[in-house]
């Protein structure tokens, strides 16, 4: 995706958050979107949000080591 599609898609997730605070999917796509745009500090902090409202999310977890390791996620295989 380019810049403007990802900043477009964080914005629409940062909306989706403001009306549904504890959305956990929408804070790791935010992770995810922050991720891809190597904002890695951006990243990792919506990943510990995402885990302090799942402690048990493993992909919360993982997204927060990568991350706040400057790391990129792995993209999904089919």
């Amino acid at each position: 995706l380019k810049a403007h599609q990802l900043n477009e898609a964080a914005d629409h997730m940062q909306r989706l958050l403001a009306l549904e605070p504890q959305n956990v999917d929408a804070m790791l796509m935010l992770s995810d979107i922050y991720g891809s745009m190597r904002r890695y500090d951006k990243a990792a902090e919506f990943a510990w949000q995402a885990l302090k409202v799942a402690p048990d999310n493993t992909v919360a977890l993982q997204r927060l080591y990568l991350y706040s390791r400057g790391l990129e996620a792995p993209t999904e295989q089919p």
